[in-house]
């Protein structure tokens, strides 16, 4: 598995965070103070603009399930890789936390045993008072995780052996901990029977959250590939490099230069675009939670020149997946390839956990710009 996230208590890249209604109203509960945000489509929405965000502050915000989108929206992407790794790897397992919250809370209210007590609780006060004051110090949490542990251990060891044992181990240990009160409640009032089915969960949720170490470092590969291209289209747009085009390659390898085009290309409203959508399935649907992770950049990614098209009276909306888009650059620049390798792992690694794995790209010759979405559903 490939071991690059790197360990910081911040995300150094300036994004806003958009809530959805359940975290406004968390938010207003709390008397944390928000903010009217504006979107890139000029949707509004209450939220935070924060240059640099806490990893502990935004696992909470993800896996409470209280925002609906994040976006950032940079000259460059290059200077933030380790920041960018964080994000996608905090974020993904913040949503897997919270599918799993979601989906045990599910599962345990329709066990029989725990459906039968929930009935008799609110047709007996007596019973009700005895259950609040029997749980009430709240002794009985601990001993209740250690045995979801314990059975997580029990039923891992007749699994076959896989190598990452003792980061599997500490997902359980996270998810377990993740697991709200009123499921603990519904846990211990019903016996043992319902925790051993807890622990397939547990465990199969821990698998999924090793996914976000093949997602990291295929997202910021694939950045840095549509950044080089939208650094290309910059450049080709420069006035001296339209007189003088034997000079793009030597000017591309100035850091002034580049950083002048960037400059240039903020004061245009041209910035790179890094967008995370979070949505629901809708009511009845029967469909998964979805992570939506996009991407907008001058330029088209895989074009060798902007000439080639910029000029024809017929200019194409083209579509395909990231697979095929990723085929087509490596066949135009060797250091596209390490995506397209990043890109069957992350694949082969959601088809073996069960999560489904999707994209999307637009080249739009017309608008000369490239959006991508990868989608990640559970």
């Amino acid at each position: 598995m490939v071991k690059t996230t790197p360990k910081s208590d911040t995300i150094d890249i300036e994004a806003k965070y958009f809530l959805n209604a359940e975290g406004v109203d968390y938010c207003v509960r709390n008397r944390i103070p928000v903010r009217d945000l504006h979107g890139r489509d000029m949707s509004r929405a209450s939220g935070f603009e924060w240059r640099k965000c806490g990893v502990e502050t935004l696992s909470r915000l993800v896996s409470g399930g209280f925002l609906s989108a994040i976006e950032a929206m940079r000259p460059e992407f290059a200077s933030a890789r380790e920041p960018l790794v964080r994000l996608a790897d905090v974020v993904l397992s913040g949503f897997l936390v919270s599918r799993f919250r979601s989906d045990l809370k599910g599962r345990v209210f329709l066990e029989p045993s725990i459906s039968a007590l929930r009935t008799a609780m609110l047709e007996d006060e007596r019973l009700r008072r005895a259950t609040s004051s029997r749980f009430e110090k709240g002794d009985w949490i601990d001993p209740l995780r250690s045995a979801i542990r314990s059975a997580c251990a029990a039923e891992a060891a007749l699994r076959p052996p896989i190598e990452e044992g003792g980061e599997l181990e500490a997902r359980c240990l996270q998810l377990i901990r993740a697991i709200d009160k009123d499921t603990l409640l519904a846990l211990a009032l019903a016996g043992k029977t319902p925790i051993d089915g807890v622990a397939g969960i547990v465990l199969a949720y821990a698998g999924r959250m090793g996914v976000a170490e093949y997602l990291s470092p295929m997202l910021v590969e694939f950045v840095q590939l549509a950044e080089k291209s939208y650094l290309h289209n910059l450049a080709e747009r420069d006035r001296y490099v339209r007189t003088h085009p034997q000079e793009l390659q030597r000017l591309l390898a100035s850091p002034s230069f580049r950083e002048k085009l960037m400059e240039i290309a903020a004061s245009r409203g041209e910035s790179m675009l890094l967008r995370i959508e979070f949505s629901s399935p809708r009511l009845g649907s029967g469909g998964g939670n979805r992570l939506d992770i996009s991407t907008r950049t001058r330029g088209l990614i895989g074009y060798g020149s902007r000439y080639d098209f910029v000029n024809s009276k017929s200019k194409e909306v083209r579509t395909m997946d990231l697979a095929a888009l990723l085929t087509i650059a490596a066949g135009n620049d060797g250091g596209a390839k390490l995506g397209l390798v990043y890109h069957t792992n992350l694949a082969k690694a959601c088809a073996k956990e069960a999560v489904i794995f999707s994209s999307s790209v637009i080249l739009d010759e017309r608008k000369d710009e490239t959006v991508v979405t990868m989608s990640v559903t559970v």
